[in-house]
C-alpha cells in the first residue's frame, strides 16, 4: 500500500486567501480571487513569457508604465518563507516578490500582463537594434578588411578614419 502524497493548499501572500489553480496560456497559475494576484511556480512565469498567445497593441505597449504598492511581510505559498521583493528585468520598474529558495514569484494583479507587454515590447525593440547593430558591424567588418587587405593596418591615424574606428568612436565615445 502506498501513502498519498499530500499538497498544501496554497494561499495569497496579500490576503491568506486560498488560491484556486488557472489555466493561463499553456501552464497552470494560482488566482487569488480576492485581490486577483497570481502566483507562478518555479518556471511558469519564464514559460508564459516565451508563450505568445496574445500578441498586444502599439498603444497597449506604450501605456504599461508600472504601478506598485509597497508589499510587505508577504510569504511563499509552498514554503512560508518571507518573499523578496525583484525589480523584473532589473530596470522594468514591475516590482515582483520571489521566493528566496527558488519555489516561485507572486504577481499582484495585472502584473503579469505587464511582464508580457514588457517583454514584447523589448523584444521588438531588439529586433529593430538587432537589425540595425548588424548592419553597421558588416560594414565595418568589410572596411577594416578593405583596409587590411591596402596594407594600412591601422597604423596610427588610419584606425579613427576607417568605418570600423567611426564606429568604436560612436559606440565608446
Amino acid at each position: 500500500m502506498t501513502a498519498a502524497i499530500k499538497t498544501k493548499q496554497k494561499t495569497c501572500p496579500v490576503d491568506g486567501t486560498i488560491m484556486r489553480e488557472l489555466r493561463y496560456e499553456n501552464d497552470v497559475v494560482d488566482l487569488c480571487e480576492s485581490c486577483h494576484g497570481i502566483w507562478c511556480d518555479d518556471e511558469e512565469l519564464r514559460n508564459i513569457i516565451h508563450t505568445i498567445e496574445k500578441e498586444f497593441k502599439d498603444l497597449e505597449l506604450d501605456a504599461s508604465l508600472p504601478s506598485r504598492v509597497k508589499s510587505e511581510n508577504r510569504t511563499c505559498p509552498t514554503c512560508d518563507s518571507t518573499l523578496h521583493e525583484n525589480n523584473f528585468s532589473y530596470n522594468s520598474g514591475i516590482m515582483l516578490d520571489r521566493c528566496p529558495s527558488g519555489h516561485g514569484v507572486w504577481l499582484d494583479y495585472v502584473e503579469l500582463e505587464k511582464i508580457q507587454i514588457f517583454s514584447e515590447k523589448w523584444e521588438k525593440s531588439l529586433d529593430k537594434n538587432r537589425a540595425e547593430y548588424t548592419k553597421a558591424l558588416t560594414a565595418a567588418r568589410n572596411e577594416a578588411l578593405r583596409d587590411f587587405e591596402k596594407g594600412q593596418n591601422y597604423k596610427a591615424g588610419k584606425l579613427n578614419e576607417s568605418m570600423f574606428g567611426k564606429l568604436f568612436k560612436k559606440i565608446f565615445g
